[in-house]
């Protein structure tokens, strides 16, 4: 609880104690969520089919001094 508090007193907590339900939503339309659905299938595949082709595709970056994949 200590963690929670810390993000507290910084103000980056989102959420209030409580996490709202997951909803549904597309890939096609939610970039961010079909960027995760391509990480996550190509780790899958790695691990799967033993073959790390499109694991190792993606390059990090540096974006505004934060490393991105």
């Amino acid at each position: 609880m200590r963690k929670v508090a810390h993000y507290e007193q910084l103000g980056s907590v989102a959420y209030r104690k409580h996490i709202p339900p997951p909803r549904e939503a597309d890939s096609l339309v939610e970039t961010n969520l079909w960027a995760a659905d391509m990480v996550a299938g190509a780790f899958f595949h790695k691990h799967d089919h033993n073959d790390a082709t499109y694991a190792d595709m993606p390059s990090s970056k540096m974006i505004r001094r934060e490393l991105r994949i």
